[in-house]
């Protein structure tokens, strides 16, 4: 039977690299216990697969999930890509906010479409705060966070902010 939920995703949803994705080929120490795709399927008592891999920018997350999710075909398609794709630059050479934005929430709807056809629903996790970002680089992720809260407003997608629960226990 097919995972209820899959994860396309980087490192920080997979719990990289502490825990080593289905689709790897690393044989490292498996730790599932302490991922977010394993706290949230233990909570709801539903199986799911991780897809993640980390240091992939948002398009590689999307291809895959593209490529995958007619074989796989889980009921929820949890999504979390961007946060890799910081440090873009434009055709000039210069890092550029429309660009971040453009390339992400692009690659965003292109799986997002993709679930959709596929009658899976679409559940997308928004950039988490991280201290890794310039306030310029911030502004973007914020942007595109308000792009996700309001295509969930029309109730095309779930939309999830963990931002609440980074560090707690």
């Amino acid at each position: 039977a097919a995972p209820i939920i899959v994860n396309w995703s980087d490192s920080w949803l997979a719990n990289y690299p502490w825990n080593t994705p289905f689709v790897s080929n690393e044989h490292t120490n498996v730790n599932v216990g302490n991922s977010v795709m394993d706290i949230v399927a233990n909570a709801l008592g539903v199986t799911y697969q991780n897809h993640g891999i980390g240091g992939e920018q948002s398009r590689e997350v999307v291809n895959r999930l593209i490529a995958e999710i007619r074989y796989v075909r889980p009921r929820y398609a949890f999504i979390e890509a961007g946060l890799n794709d910081f440090g873009g630059l434009d055709v000039y050479g210069r890092y550029s906010y429309q660009h971040y934005y453009n390339e992400v929430w692009g690659n965003l709807l292109r799986g997002i479409d993709t679930c959709i056809a596929y009658k899976v629903v679409p559940v997308v996790f928004k950039i988490p705060p991280t201290n890794k970002l310039t306030t310029t680089e911030w502004a973007s992720a914020d942007s595109l966070n308000h792009s996700i809260d309001a295509l969930a407003a029309t109730g095309k997608i779930i939309a999830v902010d963990v931002s609440g629960a980074i560090g707690v226990r």
